[in-house]
């Protein structure tokens, strides 16, 4: 873990009068990665205890809601409300894990994929062992949440999306830490063939208008890392 030091000076608005400056430390893990700054001045006087610098939290947690028809999703971030394709820093499509530029990209640009992301839902059949409704399923890398099901006719009610801190194309340790008022979340849901709000008879990912805000639930420390179960008979 490595801690940067730094002072903050505060003024007020009405008075114009600055305050003496303040000690923060701002902590990031071994990739970087910024977790919220702490006081140190109240840490040092006894204000505030020890334990009052944070664990990091590097990762956000997503909950996002599929059910119906839709198996699949993308999640994207930017650093500027998607006003342009410089501020798009997080792009993850659970049926295409790392989005090749050159292949299937119809922007040109270098995508920031995040092939580490983990992803775990629970899949409704109504056959066989009921525990297999209960049961976390991790998707396979390189597989989609569709084309991993056990049964076709099967319902997955929601996946949860745990991101990596190593994006490609494209540096998370700048924008992705809890709090960061800049960054902004979307989602878009897919079935098994085609994003939600696509004509059946239409590829052009332009004319996709069912795009979700979301937000994380949460940020963890660590992100769990549980094998598939298989299926009970």
């Amino acid at each position: 873990m490595r801690v940067w030091y730094v002072l903050v000076a505060l003024a007020t608005s009405v008075a114009f009068a600055q305050t003496p400056a303040k000690r923060f430390a701002v902590m990031t893990d071994e990739a970087g990665v910024i977790v919220a700054p702490t006081n140190l001045d109240a840490v040092a006087s006894g204000l505030a205890p020890v334990s009052a610098i944070p664990t990091p939290r590097p990762f956000p947690v997503f909950h996002i809601p599929l059910d119906g028809v839709f198996t699949d999703f993308a999640l994207k971030a930017s650093t500027n409300n998607f006003a342009s394709d410089a501020g798009t820093v997080y792009y993850y499509r659970s049926w295409n894990d790392d989005y090749v530029p050159g292949t299937n990209n119809v922007y040109g640009w270098p995508q920031p994929t995040d092939p580490e992301c983990r992803v775990y839902y629970t899949e409704y059949a109504t056959i066989e062992s009921p525990r297999n409704n209960l049961k976390w399923r991790r998707k396979p890398y390189g597989v989609s949440i569709f084309d991993a099901l056990h049964d076709v006719a099967s319902v997955v009610p929601a996946a949860v999306v745990y991101p990596s801190t190593n994006v490609r194309n494209v540096a998370s340790a700048p924008w992705m830490w809890e709090g960061n008022p800049e960054v902004v979340w979307v989602y878009i849901r897919r079935d098994a063939s085609k994003l939600e709000g696509l004509p059946s008879d239409s590829w052009n990912w332009f004319l996709a208008r069912k795009w979700r805000a979301i937000t994380p639930v949460s940020w963890v420390a660590e992100r769990p890392d549980i094998a598939d179960p298989g299926w009970e008979n």
